[in-house]
């Protein structure tokens, strides 16, 4: 199967919860590996994203990309991630909650209200561990000791009993949000409000980047900032003619996000214009750059 899909052009992805899998995945040929922790909503294993993630990119992260999942729910998430040594992330269950996402009535307003721990790994929809929302089908299914049929057995269960519409949208009828089969990970408890994809998409970016500024700064609060109630100060790098490369700051910070996802310019406080990289902890602070930052916030939050 994975060289039909290589012939015909496409990219194979594995999910794996342990590194044994990790390894296995790559030797057959798939061409990125998502380490996904027990966090994860839906189908899941017993190792914690952040055990697995690092182990999985010291197995085999010289071979293929590693993407982390796994209870990651914002920016802080993808920092974390790639902290750990992951070239990038795998959200499910932040992306339920967009007006944009299908899902079944009742399933959206479900994760708006779930607490951290309203999660619970259970084999009561599928026979396969499944992290979903706890309900009183789980509660009832762990209580009687229920013993599920073998996969895909108890899918269809389910199905016939009325509490598995997965793949359903809005107009699905007989939906019973109290019984219904809802993956979701553990992240969810973060989850406040619905958010349009694309905004999430630069949000994640965003938050992203404050956090690994915060890190290279040495600030573990707010962000340092120019104006404490407008402004946001962002960094990113350049390669000047001299090929000196330094990390710029930019406010605020919404702009260089623009430019990561575009590709368009940005403006430096030092003056310098140019399209922002990724990854600029391991630069030089522009001296111009941090002269005027300096500056400002000695003036205070007024200025």
């Amino acid at each position: 199967m994975i060289d039909l899909c290589h012939r015909r052009n496409l990219l194979v992805v594995n999910m794996c919860g342990k590194v044994r899998h990790a390894i296995a995945a790559v030797e057959a040929g798939c061409d990125i590996v998502v380490a996904q922790g027990t966090e994860a909503g839906g189908h899941t294993g017993q190792v914690a994203t952040m055990a697995l993630v690092p182990q999985v990119v010291d197995a085999v992260g010289d071979r293929v990309p590693v993407v982390a999942a796994g209870g990651i729910s914002d920016g802080r998430g993808l920092a974390a991630a790639l902290a750990l040594g992951a070239d990038g992330i795998w959200v499910g269950t932040r992306f339920i909650a967009t007006p944009e996402a299908r899902a079944v009535p009742g399933y959206k307003d479900a994760l708006l209200a779930l607490a951290e721990d309203g999660t619970v790994i259970t084999r009561a929809y599928t026979g396969k561990t499944c992290r979903v929302v706890r309900n009183s089908y789980t509660n009832e299914f762990e209580a009687s000791g229920g013993v599920p049929e073998p996969f895909p057995g108890q899918v269809l269960k389910t199905m016939i009993e009325g509490v598995n519409h997965l793949g359903g949208d809005e107009q699905a009828e007989g939906v019973d949000p109290d019984r219904e089969f809802m993956p979701a990970g553990q992240g969810a408890g973060a989850i406040a409000a619905l958010v349009p994809a694309g905004e999430l998409v630069a949000r994640f970016v965003a938050e992203a980047d404050r956090a690994l500024a915060r890190r290279r700064t040495g600030h573990t609060g707010a962000m340092s900032q120019v104006d404490t109630t407008t402004d946001e100060v962002t960094r990113s790098t350049t390669d000047d003619g001299d090929h000196e490369r330094f990390a710029h700051v930019v406010v605020p910070a919404s702009a260089v996000t623009e430019a990561y996802i575009t590709g368009t310019p940005v403006t430096a406080l030092c003056g310098k214009t140019w399209v922002p990289t990724r990854d600029p902890g391991r630069y030089q602070v522009c001296p111009t750059c941090q002269e005027i930052l300096d500056a400002a916030r000695a003036l205070g939050s007024d200025e």
